[in-house]
């Protein structure tokens, strides 16, 4: 894989991180890996670590996901893409927050399962449209319900029950998503904890359709979101596949990435929230990293 400089208009795009600080000491009583152990294997050395690094295209190997072996996790993530489907990456380093070194490492997994078991934070998130030139409305409203043909909001799971969760265990729920490109869609979701991260994946339950053409038939988009617990802070690892019935590929892509870099920093606003993550401004157009621009 070639990083090119961020100033660099790309589909692949990268910010590097001068040299980390001195790692303060942590509450763990099993020490948190070094982000540099399981950055990939194909991340530039010696010129600090990214802090953002995001690759896409038709198939092939998944080129940025870290070299953790959680063997708690209930279920993972594919080493490949199939060629028809397209692949979205996107790989980020949240700084520490305040609470952060404090923490044991099962406060932290509890804390951040609590989190991503709450779809509803959603509601209102914001990504650069490249179509517009400016920032859109990507969420109208996200809550979670009982059944496909539900429309009441419920809180199951809730907060206890996402904290409870142990090594090993899930949790699925359903999620309604009210998007203003796909229109109103439920969402599958499940959440797996291991001994050293989290993995939460969805994929669609119904017909994703844009401009009222179908777009993306059910199950057919998938995205996986997998956090690590690390001694410089939060690890971010967002897949995400698609295959789609009328594609446009660039454009999609385009879209895509700028979507994946929405939800990077939805989490990372809620990591600042409780104290886990520390302040850091995530770009929210993949093309313009680096070129002064929103």
């Amino acid at each position: 894989m070639k990083y090119f400089p961020a100033a660099f208009s790309t589909t692949l795009a990268l910010i590097l991180l001068t040299t980390l600080a001195a790692v303060p000491l942590f509450a763990q009583t099993s020490p948190l890996p070094a982000a540099a152990d399981i950055y990939p294997a194909n991340s530039l050395k010696g010129a600090g670590l990214p802090v953002l690094a995001a690759d896409s295209g038709l198939g092939g190997s998944l080129r940025l996901r870290p070299r953790l072996e959680d063997l708690s996790l209930p279920f993972g993530i594919p080493d490949s893409i199939k060629d028809k489907e397209l692949r979205i990456e996107a790989l980020a380093l949240l700084p520490a927050g305040q609470a952060y070194p404090r923490l044991s490492q099962k406060a932290i997994l509890d804390e951040l399962s609590a989190i991503l078991c709450s779809p509803e934070s959603l509601t209102g998130l914001e990504y650069w449209s490249a179509s517009r030139g400016k920032m859109r409305l990507l969420y109208e409203t996200v809550y979670k319900i009982d059944s496909k043909s539900a429309r009441k909001p419920v809180n199951i799971p809730s907060r206890a029950d996402a904290i409870a969760l142990g090594p090993g265990g899930s949790l699925e729920f359903l999620a309604l998503q009210k998007d203003t490109s796909f229109g109103t869609n439920v969402f599958g979701y499940t959440l797996g904890r291991g001994g050293e991260s989290l993995l939460l994946t969805n994929e669609n339950l119904t017909v994703l359709r844009y401009l009222m053409l179908p777009f993306v038939n059910p199950g057919r988009m998938q995205s996986r979101l997998w956090v690590i617990p690390c001694r410089e802070g939060l690890l971010l690892y967002f897949i995400s596949t698609i295959e789609s019935i009328n594609i446009a590929v660039e454009r999609t892509i385009e879209s895509a990435e700028n979507r994946a870099l929405a939800l990077l920093g939805w989490l990372s606003r809620e990591a600042l929230k409780t104290g886990l993550g520390g302040e850091i401004e995530l770009p929210v157009n993949m093309k313009t990293i680096g070129a002064g621009k929103p």
